[in-house]
């Protein structure tokens, strides 16, 4: 459960910090 915990919640920071990139580049 703390692994699937872990995984989540990398995968929510790395969305995070694509859409930034992605609006730095958008704009």
């Amino acid at each position: 459960v703390d692994g699937y915990l872990h995984d989540e919640e990398e995968t929510r920071l790395k969305t995070i910090i694509w859409t930034e990139m992605n609006k730095e580049y958008l704009e």
